[in-house]
């Protein structure tokens, strides 16, 4: 990761982020920018070791499985963490297929998902 030549926002938590007080890294054609808290460990966010720690009203965390390309999970794995609610815990090493013809690979994650986001769909999904 290099440091940020520009100002944005980080990735992850959303704080402003000065010109060369964070780091960015290009994803695809899209520089990210990281906060000084995320620059060492961009793939956590903000919060994910109290979340972890402090599981939403008792629930535990949901396990999700990605199968794929190793692009892809990759892709769908960042997507998660940059999500706005969810915080990405343990993630697993690609594990290929069984089928020695099949080039996918199966990645599964931890997910928390926090209060404010959880009591949001409870409420969407009331009749």
């Amino acid at each position: 990761m290099q440091p940020n030549k520009y100002p944005g926002q980080c990735a992850n938590c959303g704080t402003p982020v000065e010109a060369m007080a964070g780091g960015c890294r290009k994803q695809g054609s899209a520089w990210l920018v990281y906060c000084c808290e995320h620059k060492a460990a961009p793939g956590i966010p903000a919060g994910a070791v109290a979340a972890a720690a402090t599981p939403n009203r008792g629930e535990p965390s949901a396990e999700v499985r990605i199968t794929g390309s190793p692009a892809q999970c990759e892709a769908i794995r960042e997507a998660l963490v940059m999500g706005l609610g969810l915080y990405v815990g343990a993630c697993s090493d690609p594990h290929p297929a069984r089928d020695p013809h099949d080039r996918r690979v199966t990645v599964t994650a931890r997910v928390t998902v926090d209060a404010a986001t959880t009591a949001l769909i409870e409420r969407e999904l009331r009749p």
